[in-house]
């Protein structure tokens, strides 16, 4: 009894469960994983930025 009760209550959440957080990961390299299934796979978004600015005018950060 005490696991359909669980059930029920998982059930609950879900109906009013929603995202809270976007991950946002910046780099000069791509990202590779291991070992990572579908589920996981299917979530991340490539976003290529193509531009390259002239070495003038990039930040040397100093």
């Amino acid at each position: 009894m005490e696991h359909e009760t669980d059930t029920k209550s998982a059930e609950k959440v879900q109906t009013w469960a929603r995202d809270q957080l976007t991950l946002m990961i910046a780099g000069d390299t791509q990202l590779s994983f291991k070992d990572v299934d579908e589920a996981t796979r299917s979530r991340v978004v490539l976003v290529p930025f193509a531009a390259t600015l002239p070495s003038e005018e990039r930040d040397r950060g100093g």
